[in-house]
């Protein structure tokens, strides 16, 4: 049975042969596989055969016609389906000869209309399909549909890639393309299927082309890697590639982000800049550049620098492990430890105290070493902000200060011996004020009187101050006033001293002269006395000669220096120099004194240029007659020097009341020294240029070594006379000058009962010693009582017991005169 192919939609050509030569076709019949009509009918019987009838079934209707042109006729079928696909047999039958049947095999092929691409969902794909991420799997299903079924291919660009192919239930067939990992290699590659079951037909395929989000290639730093200083600045620039879409470029500290920097897209590189300031906490950490694909995950990929980061040292000081801050007190000892972090590294650890260096001192109780400072058994001196310092290339670094608090016993706040002035009756508020850590204090009062420790229970306290109000009553209400302070650290060791002396008129100044002496200016200096136990200030009285009047009168708060101007010229003045407090004045000093006339500047300059014009003329007689002289000058120093002798000898004699001094200032001249015009006319000051010192008073004169002038009976002066004192030269002492009121022998009470004259004194040569004072049980237990013992205190004529005037070491004669 011969087989024919036709392609449905297509023209088919059925052949049937009618060769008998010897005869004539009546009819034609075409059937279809087993059916008993005819699908066609060619009838002539009735005629000739080119004019037969045509009777085609329903069927095939005027699509199929049967052409008696053709060799071996056909019966044409056009178009054809598929439905006329099966075995046909074509009938003749003919005038005389039988019936001849012929059969025929048509294969009607259905060629494939549309190839569909999906996914493994079942979507359908198109086009450009993705984007997908790189390394990831794809699954492409090719389905197609044909009679004969078609063969499924595919194709990537032209090359065959996958010629497996299946059939489905629903007489589909399918090509599955597996793309395990997708590939760099594989973005925007065309991936195509064909399907095709006949040669009659062109391959009917459909196309996809693959997107592909790719990871970063590569990622660096681009700036010089070095190493940083904290606080400085710095531009990094950071550079990837190889991304699609283009990579973001982020920065990262220790896997922290931080503030990136402008960024820009050149083709496909990506830039990124960075403004970065390092801190010293930066140093050791990772500074990196990380390139990431935002439609990617896990496609990052970073550059990166282990940071060296300089800085200036920074150090931490701390008390040791086991020390309390708040429990310190004297006696522990105490340990610094300076915690340092730096780079480059410290050479050394310095320490400061309050501000300034603090080196180690071993026998001090400071022992410095580098990084540690221990303090042995503190003190109160202790107390204070420590800190420590380094340095390193970067510069100075200083601890936080750290204040040391150190608790400690009660001590003066005023370590000097305060002293005050009290007339008897008089009452006088005294404080003693101590430092104390804890400054809870109590407090303990004492009088010590030379003759026994009396208790003061009377006081009042505020705070670290304690005030008693004390009012000597007696000579033995004089001494020293002790303050002793306690807290829970302990008792005060050293009491605080407070003199009470009986007060009275101050001393006159001492040791006076006059510089500066010009035309209409002078200064006087003098040094001042004792200031009788209060507050003391100081006057001069300028008094002209000439005119017989007060010129000046100047006061002095402070010292006894005093600055007088606006005085005539060459005019000759008594300065009168005297001290006061509350308790009344000073015997008064007068200086003898005078200006300068305007002309003897300039004869004091030609008197010294005249020796330089004659030095040139020295003959050799002049030569020997100046050694002659040299010769008698040594001669005339040598008696001067056994003469002052012999009167240093004089002078230690004890005073008498005829030549007692009324001044100890130092003088410039004996009375012997005075010119003979002053005992023809004593009257008369002299006027001299030479600065004379005199005793001015208003009293009875009693000077019988002594040269007086008189005023004239004139003037208004406010002094009865002024005496030339002779010096006296007193023996040098070591300790201070301390008064005590003496009693007359002849006096049987503890006061001298009498108007005038004014209070005696006498000087006391002590032993001083060191002093110590601790809290004593009982008064009389104190250990301080026989170091006071030598303070000046009050003593009364023939009551002084014996004990005392051995502690107070008083000499057979007194050093210096006292007033009378």
């Amino acid at each position: 049975m011969p087989e024919l192919w036709a392609v449905a939609g297509r023209r088919a050509s059925l052949p049937c042969n009618l060769s008998e030569p010897d005869d004539s076709v009546t009819l034609i019949l075409w059937y279809k596989g087993e059916t008993k009509a005819p699908i066609y009918t060619l009838d002539a019987r009735k005629g000739a055969l080119d004019k037969a009838r045509h009777f085609p079934s329903t069927e095939l209707g005027a699509r199929a016609n049967f052409v008696m042109s053709n060799d071996p006729p056909t019966l044409e079928m056009n178009p054809v389906f598929a439905e006329d696909d099966g075995v046909y047999k074509c009938r003749t039958e003919f005038k005389r000869s039988r019936t001849l049947t012929q059969m025929v095999r048509l294969h009607v092929i259905v060629p494939v209309r549309e190839v569909i691409i999906m996914d493994e969902h079942g979507q359908r794909l198109r086009d450009v399909i993705g984007p997908y991420d790189e390394g990831s799997y794809v699954s492409l299903i090719c389905e197609a549909e044909g009679i004969p079924h078609p063969t499924v291919t595919w194709w990537r660009e032209s090359v065959l890639v996958d010629e497996t192919f299946s059939q489905t239930s629903q007489g589909y067939v399918r090509n599955e393309l597996a793309l395990p990992k997708l590939h760099r290699s594989d973005l925007l590659v065309t991936y195509s299927c064909q399907a095709s079951n006949t040669n009659l037909t062109v391959p009917v395929s459909a196309s996809v082309t693959i997107d592909i989000n790719l990871k970063p290639l590569d990622v660096r730093i681009t700036s010089i890697q070095r190493h940083f200083s904290a606080g400085r600045k710095v531009q990094l620039s950071c550079e990837s590639s190889g991304a699609r879409p283009r990579a973001q470029l982020t920065w990262w500290l220790d896997n922290k982000r931080i503030q990136s920097g402008k960024e820009t897209v050149s083709d496909n590189l990506t830039s990124s800049s960075l403004s970065f300031l390092p801190k010293a906490d930066d140093n050791g950490k990772i500074l990196s550049c990380r390139s990431q694909n935002p439609a990617l995950s896990n496609s990052a990929i970073e550059d990166g620098w282990t940071l060296t980061v300089f800085f200036v040292p920074e150090l931490k000081l701390v008390l040791g492990a086991n020390i309390q801050p708040d429990a310190i007190k004297e006696g522990t000892d105490v340990f610094f430890e300076c915690n340092v972090r730096a780079n480059p590294w410290v050479n050394e650890v310095k320490w400061r105290f309050e501000g300034f260096p603090l080196y180690g001192n071993t026998s001090a109780g400071i022992i410095v070493s580098n990084h540690s400072l221990v303090l042995q058994k503190v003190r109160k001196e202790h107390r204070g902000c420590y800190q420590c310092v380094a340095v390193n290339s970067e510069g100075e670094g200083r601890s936080e200060e750290v204040m040391l608090k150190v608790k400690y016993a009660p001590v003066c706040r005023h370590p000097s011996v305060a002293v005050h002035g009290v007339a008897r009756y008089e009452a006088v508020n005294v404080s003693c004020e101590v430092e104390a850590d804890p400054p809870q204090v109590s407090f303990r009062w004492a009088l010590n009187n030379t003759v026994e420790n009396i208790d003061i229970p009377s006081q009042s306290s505020e705070g670290t101050i304690s005030t008693v109000v004390y009012t000597p009553r007696t000579m033995l209400g004089y001494g020293a006033l002790l303050c002793w302070a306690q807290n829970n650290i302990g008792h005060q060791k050293d009491p605080c001293i407070i003199r009470i002396i009986p007060a009275g008129p101050p001393e006159s100044v001492k040791s006076c002269t006059v510089s500066n002496q010009s035309v209409s200016f002078l200064v006087v200096e003098c040094e001042p006395g004792y200031d009788g136990g209060m507050r003391q200030s100081f006057h001069l009285e300028v008094y002209n000669s000439a005119v017989e009047h007060l010129q000046a009168n100047v006061s002095s708060q402070e010292s006894p220096v005093f600055q007088v101007g606006n005085l005539p010229s060459a005019t000759s003045f008594i300065l009168v120099l005297y001290a006061s407090n509350a308790k009344g004045r000073s015997n008064s000093v007068a200086l003898m004194t005078n200006t300068l006339m305007p002309a003897e500047r300039r004869t004091e300059e030609e008197a010294s240029n005249a020796p330089k014009e004659e030095a040139s003329n020295v003959s050799p007689l002049l030569a020997v007659l100046i050694g002659v002289v040299a010769v008698l000058v040594v001669v005339a120093i040598a008696i001067i020097i056994v003469m002052r002798k012999q009167g240093r000898d004089l002078d230690k004699r004890p005073p008498t009341q005829d030549n007692v001094i009324k001044c100890d200032i130092p003088l410039k001249k004996d009375s012997d020294d005075i010119p003979d015009s002053t005992v023809e006319s004593p009257d008369v000051i002299p006027n001299t240029n030479d600065t004379q010192v005199y005793i001015a008073d208003t009293g009875e004169m009693n000077g019988k070594d002594e040269t007086t002038y008189e005023f004239f009976k004139s003037k208004d002066y406010p002094y009865d006379y002024i005496t030339a004192v002779r010096p006296q030269k007193s023996a040098p002492r070591e300790e201070e000058i301390t008064y005590a009121e003496l009693a007359h022998k002849e006096a049987q009470c503890t006061v001298v009962n009498r108007m005038q004259p004014p209070t005696e004194y006498a000087e006391l040569d002590f032993q001083r010693r060191l002093p110590t004072y601790p809290w004593p049980p009982s008064v009389r237990d104190d250990p301080m009582r026989s170091s006071l013992e030598a303070g000046e205190f009050p003593l009364m004529g023939g009551t002084t017991s014996h004990k005392s005037k051995e502690s107070l070491n008083i000499p057979e004669t007194t050093t210096e005169t006292t007033p009378l």
